[in-house]
């Protein structure tokens, strides 16, 4: 059969079936695969039935809300061609019923009552999503290293800039907030007000006359089909919902200090769209699908024109961030898991779910595949998905500031985590099976290297105290010269040697008259931007360390000078 006598049949086909009538088929379909985004969900269904020859309607029922129109798409197998695709939303019939003879008014009143508060629940459920999009990028900003005093940056000047970007953002942020409640407010309240007229309708109509509602929504996807002969058929549809979303967190877990950390990576994964995934294989992705695709464009700039400097300097600033570095800030809080107790019988190792996972980075956004299946109900609460795991190089140090506390910190400086496309997330910590705390890992600002605190060691006992022999005050003229000197034991009370870094600091002065002369550092590294001094050592087994420091101040005899 040549392609134009096949067309010519076809059309005659549909033009038949068309005047015959569509043939409506409702099936069910099962959500094969999920693409879960950081916000929303890429849905993929498969339905499988028998066409008959004609024009059909396959109509997918149960489905979830909010599907967005725009990303429908569908496909098939089969000797069928598809005509048409389209997204429905079935409203189920009210009850009939009379009231003094009048049905067809209260039917009226009430549908479109109902009509409305389920506009209003799409509504509120947009809001909120905006509202937790705007929740994540404000708790990236408060966990800001220069939110928090802790930037490195050397310039005044750069620190006042960004401080006031981001006291904008941050300003910007809480009033889109604050006018979101105001519109939930007004939108829960239109709400409240059309149930309320929902139950004087009842009160008029008596209990035994109002019409109980028992059916759901149905949201439906209708393909229209055409065969020119009965076949069995594959229909395959997918489609965006923005009720979805995924979180990282980690386990980070070490048996010691002569073990490397192994990372876990885990996924929270929450949906609320209305209709459970069972047995779908996920995949977890990076990636924003409502990102703008744009490329911006350069106007005429023409010489003259005013140009604000501070606006310019913002933008400039804004720019300048590397956000592809990762730091650690420790705080406490709840673990999300431990491991469970030892075994007295030798067993084979059990596989771990991560052994199923494959991680794709197209450039653009990465992905992970999970290939053991998961069910994720519609329930809106959190469910842990386990993405991958990894040993990672780790080097143990300790590190003490006496100045500040009295005790030395065991570190772990962890390396060889790039390639692992790491998120702004949780961390749970885990040293010698124990639960030590929970740190967040920032992606807007990094080092090559991740340093996590796993706590004190009590066996090393470290003391700093001022060489009260060698403190002096002098007259110079009209100048005072200030001696200051102090000297700090570290004794190591383990039973193997240690690494240890010790810091204390140096004053600085912004003023010419006060000159501040470093006279003995035991050969410290003295950073002279923030006048910190650090001490790299090494400790045998139950020795211990000294190092001493001294430095001078000059200024003038009539200054008041404070050191502490």
């Amino acid at each position: 059969m040549n392609k134009s006598f096949y067309t010519l049949a076809l059309l005659a086909i549909s033009i038949g079936a068309a005047v015959a009538g569509t043939t409506e088929k409702f099936v069910k379909s099962k959500p094969e695969k999920v693409t879960v985004y950081m916000n929303g969900a890429q849905v993929f269904r498969t339905a499988e039935l028998n066409l008959t020859a004609g024009q059909s309607q396959i109509i997918l029922e149960g489905l979830e809300a909010n599907i967005d129109q725009q990303s429908l798409q569908a496909g098939g197998k089969g000797n069928f061609i598809i005509t048409g695709v389209q997204y429905n939303v079935h409203y189920p019939e009210l009850q009939t019923y009379k009231v003094n003879g009048n049905d067809a008014k209260y039917n009226k009143l009430i549908k479109q009552i109902n009509d409305s508060i389920v506009m209003l629940d799409f509504d509120l459920k947009e809001l909120y999503v905006k509202k937790e999009v705007l929740g994540i990028e404000k708790s990236v900003l408060l966990n800001n290293r220069l939110y928090k005093g802790e930037s490195k940056k050397d310039s005044l000047e750069l620190l006042k800039n960004g401080l006031i970007f981001l006291r904008e953002k941050l300003m910007n942020i809480n009033l889109e907030l604050l006018k979101m409640e105001k519109q939930e407010l007004g939108l829960t309240l239109k709400k409240n007000n059309l149930n309320a007229r929902l139950t004087e309708i009842n009160n008029d109509l008596g209990t035994q006359n109002y019409p109980v509602q028992t059916a759901k929504t149905d949201y439906r996807i209708i393909v229209d089909v055409i065969a020119d002969v009965a076949t069995p058929a594959s229909i395959n549809v997918n489609y965006y919902v923005a009720s979805a979303s995924w979180t990282p967190i980690y386990d980070l877990r070490t048996d010691g200090v002569e073990s490397p950390i192994k990372l876990t990576y885990k996924a929270l994964v929450h949906q609320n769209t209305g209709a459970d995934w069972k047995d779908v294989r996920l995949t977890l992705s990076t990636g924003n699908p409502h990102q703008s695709f744009t490329i911006p464009t350069l106007n005429t700039w023409w010489l003259g024109q005013y140009i604000n400097k501070n606006n310019y300097k913002k933008e400039k600033r804004s720019m300048d961030y590397d956000d592809s570095k990762l730091t650690l800030s420790s705080k406490s809080g709840e673990a999300y898991g431990n491991a469970g107790p030892a075994s007295t019988v030798t067993l084979q190792d059990a596989e771990w779910n991560t052994n199923y996972t494959t991680m794709t980075d197209n450039y653009v956004q990465a992905e992970f595949e999970i290939k053991l299946p998961y069910t994720i109900p519609s329930d809106n609460k959190t469910h842990i998905v386990a993405v991958m795991n990894k040993e990672l190089p780790t080097k143990y140090v300790y590190k003490a500031i006496p100045k500040l506390d009295m005790n030395a910190y065991l570190t772990a400086r962890v390396t060889g985590w790039e390639d692992m496309n790491l998120l702004p997330g949780q961390a749970t910590l885990f040293f010698a099976g124990t639960y030590v705390g929970q740190t967040y890992l920032n992606s807007v600002e990094t080092n090559d290297t991740l340093s996590l605190t796993l706590g004190q060691d009590k066996s090393i006992v470290i003391k700093r105290e001022k060489q009260k022999d060698k403190i002096k005050e002098k007259l110079l003229d009209n100048d005072k010269l200030y001696t200051y000197a102090y000297e700090i034991l570290v004794k190591n009370g383990n039973a193997k040697n240690i690494e240890i870094e010790v810091q204390d600091q140096l004053p600085l002065s912004n003023n010419k008259q006060v000159v501040i002369q470093k006279e003995n550092v035991s050969g410290a590294d003295y950073n002279e931007n923030t006048g910190v001094l650090t001490w790299k050592n090494s400790i045998k087994a139950k020795d211990n360390k000294k190092i001493n420091f001294s430095y001078t101040i000059k200024a003038p005899k009539e200054m008041p000078i404070a050191v502490r």
